[in-house]
């Protein structure tokens, strides 16, 4: 949870003009990232976004660890 706890993952996906995406950010994506950062396997179900991520911008997301144990971090989308 330390490792993860206040850190800011960055992903980079395709959008229109509009600040829309083409398509949205998944828990899954989300977990790789989280993945690469602590080199712990995260598992997608663990990961608790606010609402389907389809705009670009940072949003606030947490991610169960273990019973009662949780961290929360930011997610930071940009346009690749």
């Amino acid at each position: 949870a330390a490792k993860i706890s206040g850190k800011t993952v960055t992903t980079k996906i395709k959008g229109g003009a509009s600040g829309k995406l083409y398509g949205k950010v998944t828990g899954k994506e989300v977990a790789e990232l989280l993945t690469q950062l602590t080199g712990t396997e995260i598992d997608k179900k663990k990961v608790e976004l606010p609402s389907a991520i389809k705009e670009f911008g940072s949003y606030d997301a947490t991610v169960r660890l273990y019973a009662g144990v949780s961290a929360a971090f930011k997610v930071k989308v940009e346009e690749l």
